[in-house]
Order: C-alpha cells, then sequence, then structure tokens
C-alpha cells in the first residue's frame, strides 16, 4: 500500500497526494471536489492515461478502497476544466505549498529508498534518471499555468465582449492543429458546447435542414446565436488548453485589432 500524504486547506478541504516512481500524485476525486467537479468519470476521460493510476488507501472508517490519482500535468488539466472562480487560487496553493512539502530537493527521498540506493546504485541511477524526466515534465507543466495566466488576464469579461466568430472558428482551428484532426476539433467543439451549455449544434442544424428548402449544410458558426458567442469562446479556449496547445497568439492579435479600430 502507498504512503499517502494529506493536505488540508480551509477553502478547498483535504487532498491527498502520494508519491509513486518518484513523481508527485494527486486524488482526482479529492480535486475535483476541491473545484465543484462532479463528473469525475468524464473528467477522468479527457486526461493523459500513462498520467493516472490507482491505489489502494485507507477511507476514514478504516477500510481499504482504491482511488485514482493524478499527476502533475493531469492535474493542470483538470483545473482548467473548473469553471469555479477560485480555481486560479486553487492552482496557487497546489504550486506554492503542496508541491514543494511533497519534493525534497526534486526528489521525494525517504530514508527506505535512500538505503535501497546505497545497497542498490543502478537503482540510484535509475531514480535519477526519472528525477531529470520529473523535472522535464515539471518545467512543461509551469509552462502550462504560465499560458493559462496570460489566457485569463487576456480573456477578461470586457475583452469577451468582442467576441465574434472568425475568433472562435480560429481557436477551433488551433485546435484541431494541435490534435492533427480538424474535423475532429469541431466535432469536440460541438460535444463540449453542448456538455457546458447546453447549446445543441447538430440539432439546430438538422431543425434548419428539414424547415428550409436548402439542401446544403450550414455553417457551424453560423447556428450560434450572438448572445452565445462568449460562451463559444470560452469552450473553444478550454479544449486549447487541455491539450496544452498555446492560443495566447490568437487572443493577442484579436486584442490589437479591437485597439486599432477603438
Amino acid at each position: 500500500m502507498q504512503t499517502v500524504q494529506l493536505f488540508k486547506s480551509a477553502d478547498f478541504g483535504e487532498i491527498r497526494t502520494l508519491v509513486l516512481n518518484s513523481e508527485p500524485m494527486f486524488c482526482l476525486a479529492d480535486v475535483c471536489k476541491a473545484l465543484d467537479i462532479s463528473h469525475v468519470t468524464d473528467v477522468k476521460k479527457r486526461l493523459k492515461e500513462d498520467g493516472v493510476a490507482t491505489a489502494e488507501v485507507i477511507d476514514s472508517i478504516g477500510r481499504k478502497q482504491c482511488a485514482t490519482f493524478i499527476n502533475e500535468p493531469n492535474l493542470y488539466k483538470t483545473i482548467f476544466q473548473s469553471r469555479k472562480p477560485s480555481a486560479e487560487r486553487f492552482t496557487d496553493w497546489v504550486t506554492s505549498e503542496v508541491l514543494p512539502s511533497i519534493r525534497k530537493n526534486g526528489i521525494y527521498a525517504t530514508e527506505n529508498i535512500i538505503n535501497q540506493i546505497l545497497e542498490n546504485p543502478d537503482l540510484g541511477i535509475e531514480m535519477f534518471t526519472k528525477l531529470k524526466e520529473e523535472r522535464a515534465a515539471r518545467a512543461k507543466a509551469e509552462q502550462q499555468a504560465t499560458l493559462l495566466q496570460n489566457e485569463n488576464d487576456l480573456l477578461t469579461q470586457e475583452a469577451l465582449e468582442w467576441a465574434d466568430r472568425p475568433l472562435i472558428n480560429a481557436l477551433v482551428r488551433a485546435y484541431g492543429y494541435g490534435i492533427d484532426d480538424f474535423s475532429q476539433g469541431w466535432r469536440d467543439f460541438k460535444k463540449e458546447l453542448l456538455y457546458r451549455y447546453g447549446i445543441n449544434i447538430n440539432a439546430r442544424i438538422t431543425n434548419h435542414l428539414n424547415n428550409s428548402n436548402s439542401k446544403q449544410k450550414p455553417k457551424t458558426l453560423d447556428m450560434l446565436d450572438d448572445s452565445e458567442l462568449q460562451n463559444a469562446v470560452t469552450t473553444a479556449v478550454a479544449l486549447c488548453r487541455n491539450e496544452c496547445i498555446d492560443i495566447s497568439g490568437i487572443i493577442e492579435q484579436k486584442l490589437n485589432r479591437k485597439e486599432e479600430i477603438a
């Protein structure tokens, strides 16, 4: 059974963590609870499989239970899926308090592990190789956090007032390029829009074809009402965030055009 380390916060409750192969892992159910995400199974489906693990833990009444734990990159992906205003503060708490407490000089070296390294130098080589990989993953995760902050700064309520269809098109295309499948990109966008806001684009397209003489399928974005454009931008941004796609250039370009017009 893995050794579980518990972190408590007045704002976010309890988060169970453990170290698996020298990598910090976070209990997915605890993270979702802290972020007011109710569909844990749906969240898990959106995560990278190689960063998800199951571990045996002891619950509050002493029973052995299996719990899902996620690594740091998947933690950020989960945070990106939250619409809770305090999600940014949760990120700050994890990066400033939780992770530094887990790591010891960049590696979680218990007395038992130190003894194993002394007895088996090959184990030390293996662990330090993993440490190098973990640091590279951490640097990438920190870069993702920086991108998230940049996007949050740009995507203020004031900025969303100029949301339009060309911007949404650019964001969805960036997502499609990032996953190397433009058609799937648009399918994911429509699916996520339905999941987040109940906006059923496919149903609208079907109704349009049934109620008009035209046999030509309308464009996806033409099926959006102007009042729904802000939600569509937020959805497209969330998709890009989940795949760690840098869209700051797209947003900055839009902001610059807005300033030129003003």
